[in-house]
C-alpha cells in the first residue's frame, strides 16, 4: 500500500512539474505584460504632466510617482548615473529599467497593440516590447525608422498579430511629446539575409520586422508604413 501511495505521489509530482514547465512561457509573458502595462501608465502620466495643459487636466487625478523621471527627459535619454540603460550593468527587468530605456510608444489599433518602444534590440528588450534597431533614424524623421519585435506565442503580444495588419491601417508612434502617424502601404515576406529592408530611404517610412515561421528556414515578415502627418 505504501509503495502504491509513493508511486501515486511521485506520478502526481511529475505531472505537476510537467504542467508548470508547459505553462512557464505564458506565466512569463503574463509577468512581462504586467510590467509593460505598469510602465505605460507611468509614461502616460509623465507625458500628461509635461504637456501644455497637463497640470490643469491632471487636477484631482491620481498620478503614479516615478523618481526616475527627475533624471530623464523624453527628448534625450542616455545612461543614467547608475548605468540603468546598459543591460550588462543592470540586467534586472523592472519598471525603472524600461522607463530609462524607452524612446516612446507604438499603437496599432487595428490589431489592438500598444507597446513601449525600447532602444536597442537586445534579448531582454525584445522580451519587454518593440525595439528600435541600432541603424534606425529617430521616429518621425526623414528616412527609414526601423522597429523589430518578437512574434510571440501568446496571441496579441508584441508583433504576434503583425500579419493581420493591412495596407491603409494606421500606426502611431509617440516620444511622449510628439506623435507621428504612419499609414501601412506594403507587406513583404523576406529571408533573414535580405538586409536591403534596413536601407535608408528618401521619404519618411517605418519598417516593422518580425519572424515569419511560414518560411523554412525562418524568414522575416516586414510591414512598411509611410508617414502621413504629425498626429
Amino acid at each position: 500500500m505504501r509503495r502504491k501511495k509513493g508511486i501515486f505521489y511521485a506520478g502526481a509530482a511529475v505531472t505537476a512539474a510537467g504542467l508548470l514547465f508547459a505553462a512557464f512561457p505564458w506565466l512569463k509573458a503574463g509577468y512581462y505584460e504586467y510590467k509593460k502595462d505598469k510602465t505605460l501608465n507611468e509614461w502616460d502620466a509623465y507625458a500628461l504632466l509635461t504637456s501644455p495643459d497637463g497640470a490643469e487636466i491632471a487636477k484631482g487625478m491620481e498620478i503614479p510617482q516615478a523618481p526616475v523621471y527627475s533624471a530623464m527627459s523624453f527628448t534625450a535619454k542616455q545612461l543614467d548615473k547608475d548605468g540603468v540603460l546598459a543591460e550588462e550593468v543592470n540586467p534586472k527587468i523592472d519598471t525603472n529599467y524600461m522607463l530609462a530605456n524607452m524612446t516612446g510608444t507604438i499603437t496599432i489599433k487595428s490589431v489592438n497593440l500598444r507597446s513601449p518602444i525600447l532602444k536597442g534590440d537586445t534579448e531582454s528588450n525584445l522580451d519587454l516590447g518593440i525595439c528600435e534597431l541600432d541603424e534606425t533614424i529617430p521616429m518621425g524623421g526623414q528616412g527609414n525608422y526601423l522597429l523589430a519585435g518578437h512574434k510571440s506565442r501568446v496571441y496579441g503580444r508584441h508583433f504576434s498579430r503583425l500579419h493581420e495588419v493591412s495596407p491603409g491601417d494606421v500606426v502611431q508612434v509617440s516620444d511622449g511629446i510628439n506623435s507621428y502617424k504612419y499609414e501601412v502601404f506594403e507587406k513583404l515576406h523576406v529571408s533573414a539575409d535580405d538586409t536591403w529592408i534596413l536601407g535608408d530611404t528618401s521619404d519618411s517610412i517605418m519598417t516593422m520586422i518580425t519572424c515569419d515561421y511560414t518560411q523554412q528556414p525562418v524568414g522575416r515578415l516586414v510591414v512598411r508604413a509611410r508617414i502621413v502627418n504629425e498626429a
